[in-house]
């Protein structure tokens, strides 16, 4: 009976509203378990409500109603812990969103200030190049003087200028990366003053059939000379991304001048790009227009066609 007793009265005692009850039982219990009393005494109920207390405890231990209470406090609780759950995840979800387009903001400004930097430091960079020029198609020769093979070229264009306006040159490149008999290594020359590089900047188309001429020194007859300004790495990428524009046909020339790079397009237009930047907008501009010429033709196309159906 005690054991009867203990086992309600743990699932019974945890609501404050049977405190009450509590008592009662209490006082039920010491009178249940009096040691004078004899056990067909203890468990015989002598009240009305000792009646109604025993036929709970009996109801209490059949484990079919028990698993019947839980089930229906769980169907109570379960929907509303489910929803308060859903919630709370759905807030942590919000405030997290928040953080990271918040991150994601702060990531992108700070791209904009490095690209700035980056640029200026760039745009450094090209101008303590401003004095110089890179030219390939000269084959290399052993003992050979490359301040020579400039002041040389410089003569066959007609600029006025000598051995002594040169401040250095030299080849660029590891011999390894080049094939002398078809791709030699270009040289760089760096003149002492602005005038001769722009001089040669000028003149630079009369090399690009110069290799048939007989009065050209041998190492000047094997290839094609080309004259270009000295870009820095990051220019140079852009300018043979422009150069492949080119021979996409998707510009229609393109060409460098003091570290610009010029851009004309198929309408006429000049544009300068000094980054990469500028060359994505040039890139979007001209993705754009082949879009619309796209759809411009096949619109063409679709009236054509609906012509040839009425006839």
């Amino acid at each position: 009976m005690a054991q009867i007793i203990n086992k309600f009265k743990r699932r019974l005692y945890s609501d404050s509203s049977f405190q009450a009850q509590k008592r009662m039982n209490e006082d039920l219990e010491d009178l249940l378990l009096d040691p004078d009393m004899s056990a067909e005494e203890s468990v015989q109920p002598s009240t009305e409500g000792e009646k109604n207390f025993m036929g709970l405890l009996t109801i209490l231990e059949d484990e079919t109603v028990l698993h019947k209470l839980a089930n229906s406090v769980a169907s109570i609780m379960l929907p509303q812990m489910r929803q308060e759950i859903r919630d709370s995840v759905q807030h942590t979800i919000k405030t997290l969103n928040k953080k990271i387009d918040f991150l994601e903001s702060e990531l992108k400004d700070r791209d904009i200030i490095i690209d700035d930097i980056l640029d200026k430091l760039d745009e450094s960079e090209q101008y303590s190049r401003r004095e110089a020029v890179r030219i390939n198609g000269i084959t290399e020769m052993s003992s050979e003087s490359t301040d020579k093979i400039v002041a040389d070229i410089g003569a066959y264009m007609g600029i006025d200028m000598s051995i002594n306006d040169i401040n250095r040159s030299h080849r660029v490149g590891n011999p390894k990366d080049y094939d002398n008999a078809t791709r030699p290594r270009p040289i760089i020359a760096r003149f002492k003053g602005y005038s001769v590089k722009r001089d040669f900047m000028k003149n630079r188309k009369k090399m690009k059939d110069s290799k048939s001429d007989p009065i050209l020194p041998p190492c000047m007859k094997n290839h094609s000379i080309y004259i270009n300004d000295d870009l820095t790495n990051k220019r140079a990428l852009i300018d043979s991304k422009c150069r492949k524009l080119y021979k996409d046909k998707k510009i229609i020339g393109n060409w460098s001048m003091d570290g610009i790079i010029f851009v004309k397009t198929q309408s006429g237009n000049v544009i300068l790009i000094r980054t990469e930047r500028d060359y994505m907008k040039l890139e979007e501009s001209l993705s754009l227009k082949i879009t619309i010429k796209k759809s411009h033709l096949q619109n063409k196309d679709q009236d054509l066609t609906e012509v040839k159906s009425t006839d």
